[in-house]
């Protein structure tokens, strides 16, 4: 992947997991086009990298465009790990 990504600082300490399975909006698709999977893996990865106890949003750049990454699901929730899923999408869907 070319271009630069960027996680901006949380606000709050949280207890949320970002792991392997996610959805994205049609508006997140069509912005980041044929590379959107790239951006959605690496940004998986940079918010893991930078955060031990990460917050449910996260807001990232690539190439200068702002996008969210959002968990659903904490920690020490009761919810079933199949319901696990980050959704990815642009500030205006929000």
């Amino acid at each position: 992947m070319t271009g630069e990504l960027i996680i901006e600082r949380q606000e709050n300490e949280g207890t949320y997991i970002f792991g392997n399975k996610f959805i994205c909006t049609n508006s997140f698709k069509t912005v980041f086009g044929s590379k959107y999977l790239d951006v959605i893996k690496e940004s998986i990865k940079l918010i893991n990298r930078t955060y031990s106890y990460p917050d449910y949003i996260q807001s990232l750049c690539y190439n200068e465009i702002r996008f969210f990454a959002i968990s659903n699901q904490d920690k020490f929730s009761q919810k079933s790990k199949n319901n696990n899923y980050i959704t990815f999408m642009m500030p205006e869907e929000v």
